[in-house]
């Protein structure tokens, strides 16, 4: 049974100041297209996808060279005082950070977009692999608020 079936329901039918219109096609993936805000989201998605992957192959160089001067007997301290070893500390968090806001923004605008498509949250939370809760506080964060939980 849908909880949030009245609330869901006004939701599909807001107007669409809240978020994007109901798509109406497929998106070309141009940008002109009803879809725009979720290829947005994907573009931002892929290129923190990208990025990270430069990073991630600069930051395993430098890891590799941190191997290296510990087996050489240095000390931990030792290796850090050089400033691209602890510059290498602070990349693995850059890279979680950027990515998880970029999937956090693409799951968000997703589940808006099936919303709007007539999925339940039921449904979507299944797609996802997370609890239908989730799933209406994202669709709720997405649309500024207005969607309410009985």
């Amino acid at each position: 049974m849908e909880t949030y079936g009245k609330e869901l329901e006004e939701y599909r039918a807001a107007p669409a100041s809240l978020a994007q219109a109901a798509p109406q096609s497929v998106d070309a993936g141009d940008g002109s297209g009803p879809d725009t805000s979720v290829t947005l989201a994907i573009n931002a998605l892929q290129d923190s996808l990208e990025e990270s992957a430069r990073r991630e192959a600069a930051l395993s160089r430098q890891l590799d060279a941190m191997k290296r001067a510990r087996r050489a007997g240095r000390e931990w301290r030792e290796v850090l005082a050089n400033d691209a070893n602890m510059h290498a500390v602070t990349v693995v968090g850059e890279i979680a950070r950027r990515l998880g806001e970029s999937g956090a923004s693409f799951r968000r605008t997703l589940a808006l977009a099936l919303v709007r498509e007539g999925d339940g949250l039921s449904e979507i939370a299944r797609r996802f692999g997370i609890s239908r809760q989730r799933v209406f506080n994202l669709v709720r964060a997405s649309d500024g608020g207005s969607l309410r939980q009985r």
